[in-house]
């Protein structure tokens, strides 16, 4: 391993001084050896520890005692072994590098290459086609790192940091992203991970460098299987895959599903500006192949809208047909493509175009001069095109020809493969509208929040202690008071307004109808009553041990379409919140949507239009349409909510809100909050 790390720095040209240290020879490589750390002329900048585990903090020590301030560690054996033994090599690793501030990559890693840099800690063969590039590499696992890099390095893609994180004990995933973020050789970060040390601390890196640069990631553990095999091989927990995603999402991260799916959407993102919208427009010359680009252009979430009258005239002069062209465009055949300028005249037409955002030119190609002529004059007009001008191959493994035998499509973005083609488009749109929206940077600590109610010795608050925290936060609420006596509920009935509801209030009873502890429709102060008593003889009978509140004597909200909102805590990410639609969309079809806070209102009209059942908030079958932007308010109220109170609660449930006719505005029927760790 020591020969082949010093073979690498040489041949990736690094021209720093590089010291073998091994008692048991005088000479490494033409390199004098030396016996130990200590009698090196000067302390070095990284020791590379190829020992095995019960060495390596031998080394460290006496690196730590010259000065030394990182380490690369490629023996396994700590955190990973999950035993006692490795657990304890662990901690004294992590207090070894606290006390002498000293970086540590690994331990279980590869170590680390720049081919911008010109520096490689690696044993590892080097990609031998690599080029340096922008894109860099962060990856857990050791084999998929090279599987990735020898996909971009066979496709002339442009390579800057390999890095192998391994275990992430002392340096972490986080500290990876946020010095990439703010390397000026990084055009795109991808990363390959199967979990998280610090949640908190990924979240804010991920937050800070997605505003700066595309964050491409696949994300292993996404199954039961998955996570299993992820904390054999890290010891570090998947995580929830939802909140994960969701994480992403709202901060532009490209989640991939495969490594082919990753770097291809890299390779583009390192060589293509994002477009200002969503609007596609692709051409291609068989009309099977229209099909085929739509089905999957949809699949990849691709908007192809109806050519304009005056482009669609435009095209259909520079092609010779007579039909109106629909979207993606068959130009029936090579020669209404290939002819002289024609493709200039057609690419002219579209960048005028204000309805058109993106364009890309789709065949299979072939190693023909007529083939090499056409991508030519794509990568001359995308240069200084204001729109993206792409190339996507029918099929995969046709473009590398062209990329050697002409230097100026190296840096021309040519994707090869429909579907994971038009998969890194509909990305490189989304990062796009994810850059042009400006969203602040949103994770912070929390606020000091005075509760409005006491709720240390409670396991849960009741609905009515529930409602008084939400109304904290200027989330609307029922009109509702608590009554303790039958008389009391009369009068209080009186005063609400009828028809009232009447519930039970107890920490011990978090789901009321249950132990018959919820009257509706209540219509006089003589019903108040006797609903009060019946009420409390349903409860004494079901759960005698209960203790009791009151009874909360509410205000009956008019029918109107039901919602949830909802907190949860992620163990790795904090806490998250969760709108959907209520009844049986989340009961039987999950119908939810997810963010971490805060969020903007733009933002919380985009949760409510990933649900699935989202048309109900237009009206359906003559129910005239939802108040959503109130609706919308109340999420962002939430949000707040949900960060201001960070570590405070375990979880909110709010179910239902109640959104009214537009203009009447949306309101909390129920709620119930959990106080973290009761």
């Amino acid at each position: 391993m020591g020969r082949s790390v010093i073979q690498n720095a040489k041949k990736i040209g690094f021209t720093g001084a590089i010291w073998p240290v091994n008692p048991n020879y005088e000479e490494i490589e033409g390199l004098v050896c030396y016996k130990t750390l200590r009698a090196l002329p000067e302390p070095p900048d990284c020791v590379i520890v190829l020992v095995p585990a019960d060495g390596v903090l031998i080394v460290l020590e006496e690196a730590a005692a010259i000065g030394v301030k990182a380490a690369v560690i490629v023996a396994n054996g700590f955190g990973d072994s999950h035993s006692s033994e490795g657990s304890l090599r662990n901690n004294r690793l992590l207090a070894l590098a606290t006390q002498h501030d000293m970086a540590i990559a690994g331990p279980n890693c590869l170590g680390y290459t720049s081919f911008v840099y010109r520096v490689a800690s690696t044993y590892t063969d080097l990609p031998p086609e690599a080029r340096a590039g922008g894109i860099s590499i962060i990856s857990q696992s050791g084999g998929l790192l090279n599987a990735a890099a020898s996909y971009v390095s066979e496709r002339s893609g442009g390579l800057n940091y390999l890095i192998s994180g391994g275990n992430h004990a002392v340096v972490s995933l986080a500290d990876y992203i946020e010095f990439l973020g703010d390397d000026p050789a990084t055009r795109v970060v991808a990363c390959i991970m199967e979990g998280v040390t610090d949640g908190q601390a990924f979240r804010r890196a991920v937050e800070r460098v997605s505003r700066l640069k595309p964050i491409v990631i696949l994300k292993l553990g996404r199954s039961d299987a998955g996570k299993r095999a992820t904390f054999a091989h890290t010891g570090t927990l998947a995580g929830q895959d939802d909140a994960f995603a969701a994480m992403f999402r709202q901060n532009g991260v490209a989640q991939a599903a495969s490594i082919d799916d990753l770097m291809e959407t890299a390779m583009l993102m390192a060589l293509a500006k994002p477009p200002k919208g969503d609007r596609c427009v692709m051409v291609t010359i068989s009309g099977g192949t229209t099909g085929l680009i739509a089905d999957l252009g949809e699949a990849a979430g691709l908007r192809f809208p109806t050519l304009s009258p005056s482009t669609d005239n435009a095209l259909r002069d520079i092609f010779k047909i007579k039909a109106s062209l629909n979207n993606p465009i068959d130009t029936t055949g090579w020669p209404q493509l290939s002819d002289e300028g024609n493709l200039d005249r057609a690419l002219d037409t579209l960048l005028a175009d204000p309805d058109v955002d993106v364009i890309a030119i789709s065949f299979r190609l072939t190693p023909t001069d007529r083939d090499r002529k056409l991508l030519g004059t794509l990568a001359r007009r995308a240069k200084d095109a204001g729109k993206p001008i792409l190339f996507v191959s029918t099929v995969s493994y046709t473009a590398q020809p062209f990329r050697l035998s002409a230097p100026e499509l190296v840096e021309y973005p040519i994707l090869e493969d429909l579907e994971n083609g038009q998969r890194a488009i509909s990305r490189l749109i989304a990062y796009g509208k994810f850059r042009n929206r400006s969203i602040p940077l949103r994770h912070g600590p929390p606020a000091t929040m005075t509760p409005a109610v006491k709720i240390s010795d409670k396991h849960s608050l009741t609905e009515f202690e529930s409602k008084k925290v939400l109304a904290q936060f200027g989330i609307s609420v029922t009109r509702e008071e608590l009554a303790t006596d039958s008389i009391m509920a009369a009068r209080l009935a009186d005063e609400v307004g009828y028809p009232v509801a009447l519930k039970v209030q107890s920490p011990d009873i978090p789901h009321k109808s249950e132990s018959g502890g919820v009257r509706l429709n209540v219509s006089s102060a003589e019903e108040a009553k006797a609903a009060f008593d019946e009420i409390m003889s349903n409860v004494r009978r079901v759960q005698p041990e209960a203790g009791i509140d009151g009874i909360l004597v509410q205000q009956m909200i008019p029918r109107g379409l039901e919602v949830i909102l909802g907190m949860n805590h992620d163990e790795q990410l904090g806490p998250y919140f969760i709108v959907g639609l209520g009844g049986i969309f989340v009961e039987v079809l999950k119908d939810v949507s997810l963010r971490f806070p805060v969020v903007e209102k733009s933002e919380a009209f985009d949760m409510l239009s990933e649900l699935r059942g989202n048309a109900l908030f237009n009206g359906f079958r003559g129910a005239p349409p939802c108040d959503v932007d109130a609706l919308a308010e109340m999420i962002v109220r939430f949000s707040q909510m949900v960060a201001e109170t960070a570590g405070q609660f375990e979880a909110i449930d709010i179910n239902p809100v109640i959104v009214g006719p537009a203009g009447s505005g949306a309101v909390v029927a129920d709620a119930l909050i959990v106080p973290y760790g009761k």
